[in-house]
């Protein structure tokens, strides 16, 4: 059985009441159960998103990704499940397993009484919608294939009709360390999994050949499969009892080929620091490296709706200091934050901005007459402003800015001076709206 859609089906006010009902059962609880309940009800109901220039809040459900959406389904089942179980007087599963919204179970009754159960089940919950397949002989559950075999439940591994075997590539750029243990990992999986030593041995062939095509070399595979072929699958189902204490201090670096060199100098040199008095009792064991990953290409093509907070606060708008840049001479003529603006109010410029500022409102200032003009742009400032000075240049008709700093005006390109007033989110409508908030 499934339960369709969990996560955006649950109501509010189900997954409240189940978390109440466990939460009273704690023995001595630390935190009062109406602190949690509060807490859970702030992230349940103020779930605000935003799509194509409008905002949405989530009146039902439990957002996707969000860090307690599992616990809350669990919780939300578990109850469910414990009220249905209270209720139903047949027949029902003798077995019967859960994992989220993924449901499995065994029965020895007759069919009928198996699909009273089912109906029962999918109409005990207005708000719960489940679909179900039965079999005589084998089911699907999650990644494993369940069959009945001498009366014995056997398990195998499943692979879905969408799986595309998309693992990393060999030749990507990652620590060889990671690449060189998923194909382990990956048939380790399958010794958990396969209960017969014959679909075990099926189930490594595919999986040596999907790290075939992502151009792992033979001696990896080969290796790693004589690995696992030593180890049953009882040990492989064996908890590790991990009683170590590792005081080794763990060495954070930016991952780069390039850095090869740099660890294994440390390695070569650490011994040195171990037998120095002075410093062996901070290195009693060598460090352990571990890498974080570096910018790639998806980090510098998406960005946050929420822009960066620049690590100079200072309010204002600065030269960014570029060579070539035209906004900087312009932009150093004015880095007051307080401006007269339009309306005849004073207005302040509280965010840090450069010439390299994106999605913002800006105002242009005449030193001379005091006139603004305030515009708009997604772009860089300083590409915006660059617009700007090429039409007074040019004294281009039509345009309000040029025929204001060039004759018969008494005002000059000289007389001109930028600053970025407000830092927008991500849509052209939040922009376009603090503009007009600004004029008028």
């Amino acid at each position: 059985m499934d339960v369709s859609s969990l996560y955006t089906s649950i109501p509010h006010h189900a997954a409240l009441s189940a978390i109440r009902h466990y939460l009273d059962q704690r023995q001595n609880p630390q935190i009062p159960t109406t602190t949690f309940l509060r807490l859970t009800e702030l992230v349940l109901t103020q779930n605000c998103f935003q799509f194509n220039g409008r905002f949405f809040r989530q009146v039902k459900g439990v957002a996707m990704g969000t860090k307690m959406g599992p616990s809350v389904a669990c919780l939300t089942m578990g109850h469910f499940e414990e009220q249905l179980f209270s209720q139903y007087t047949g027949a029902h599963p003798f077995l019967y397993k859960r994992y989220i919204d993924d449901i499995v179970g065994v029965a020895t009754g007759t069919r009928q009484d198996l699909e009273s159960f089912i109906q029962f089940v999918g109409s005990f919950s207005p708000f719960l919608k489940f679909t179900h397949c039965i079999s005589d002989t084998s089911v699907v559950f999650l990644d494993l294939q369940l069959s009945i075999c001498d009366r014995k439940i056997k398990s195998n591994l499943h692979f879905k009709p969408t799986d595309s075997h998309n693992y990393l590539l060999y030749p990507s750029n990652h620590p060889k360390s990671c690449t060189k243990s998923i194909p382990y990992s990956q048939l380790l999986r399958a010794r958990r999994i396969c209960s017969e030593d014959s679909d075990f041995s099926a189930a490594s062939k595919n999986i040596l050949s999907f790290f075939e095509k992502r151009q792992y070399p033979t001696k990896i595979l080969t290796g790693a499969l004589h690995r696992i072929q030593g180890i049953n699958r009882e040990e492989a189902l064996s908890k590790e009892s991990n009683t170590s204490t590792n005081l080794r201090i763990p060495l954070v670096i930016s991952h780069h080929p390039s850095v090869r060199p740099i660890i294994r100098a440390i390695y070569r040199n650490v011994e040195t620091l171990r037998k120095d008095p002075s410093t062996r009792d901070l290195f009693p064991e060598p460090p352990i490296t571990a890498f974080r990953v570096e910018k790639n290409i998806s980090k510098h093509l998406v960005r946050a709706s929420h822009p960066q907070q620049p690590t100079d606060n200072t309010p204002g708008t600065f030269p960014c200091g570029r060579s070539r840049c035209n906004t900087c001479p312009v932009v150093g003529k004015n880095t007051l934050i307080n401006i007269l603006g339009c309306n005849g109010n004073k207005f302040s410029v509280n965010q840090h901005f450069t010439c390299t500022s994106t999605n913002l409102v800006y105002i242009l200032v005449c030193g001379r007459c005091n006139c603004l003009y305030v515009g708009e742009t997604k772009r860089r400032l300083a590409d915006r402003i660059t617009e700007h000075l090429r039409s007074i240049k040019q004294n281009l008709q039509g345009y309000p800015v040029a025929t204001h700093f060039n004759p018969p005006s008494p005002c000059s390109i000289k007389d001109l001076a930028v600053t970025a007033a407000l830092m927008c989110r991500g849509s052209d409508r939040d922009r376009q709206t603090a503009e007009n908030r600004l004029i008028m």
